[in-house]
């Protein structure tokens, strides 16, 4: 190290002594009534003892080993996470791909047996006469009670039937509600109307009544 300066202030001897060692990084210390000076510099002596810069390369040295160390420790964590995706990604897509070829060789059979479903469902439908309104109005005829009672309408539309007629009295007419709905062919009763006048100077009893037909899954 070389200095060229100029003191240009008054200061005590050691603090001008320290401010001289800074430049070339020495260190003042007293020791045995004198000033010492001592520095970081080389192995001049050739002794086993290191210097401290060479220490402190040391020290960086282990530093940047274990930095680099822990990056390629980081890599190869990424780089085998990224390949079990991948390979996770491949299963799954081959995975989607055979799911999408059993569809598009089965789709073919499903139509088919859609439409033959909707055929036989039809036929099911056409053949089926245990619900017809023929049916229906002998089924309401069987369940007439003993008495002077009589059906004066009967209306069948979308499964729905509406019964009016005349009896003799209320005790028929309810008896005649209740058999209706013991029936398995019929499904509640509604707009029940029981009224009594007199017709042709006779008193009667006037009822009217709605029932629905029974639909049972095919």
């Amino acid at each position: 190290f070389a200095i060229n300066t100029v003191i240009g202030g008054q200061v005590s001897a050691y603090k001008l002594l320290q401010n001289l060692a800074s430049t070339f990084r020495g260190m003042t210390y007293w020791a045995s009534n004198v000033v010492n000076v001592t520095a970081d510099h080389g192995n001049l002596n050739k002794s086993e003892v290191d210097p401290v810069h060479i220490y402190n390369k040391q020290s960086q040295h282990q530093i940047f080993k274990k930095l680099k160390f822990l990056i390629i420790l980081s890599t190869f964590v990424i780089a085998l996470i990224l390949i079990i995706f991948q390979v996770n990604y491949g299963i799954q897509t081959n995975k989607l791909k055979k799911v999408k070829n059993y569809y598009s060789e089965i789709l073919p059979q499903a139509n088919i047996a859609k439409e033959n479903n909707k055929k036989l469902r039809a036929l099911k439908n056409y053949t089926d006469r245990s619900k017809s309104p023929l049916e229906c109005l002998r089924e309401i005829t069987i369940l007439l009670p003993a008495g002077d009672i009589e059906i004066a309408s009967f209306n069948f539309s979308n499964n729905n039937i509406t019964i009016r007629g005349t009896a003799i009295d209320d005790d028929i007419v309810y008896d005649f509600f209740n058999n209706l709905g013991k029936s398995d062919l019929f499904d509640g009763l509604k707009n029940q109307s029981v009224n009594n006048r007199a017709i042709n100077g006779k008193k009667r009893t006037v009822f009217s009544i709605s029932i629905n037909v029974e639909e049972k899954e095919l």
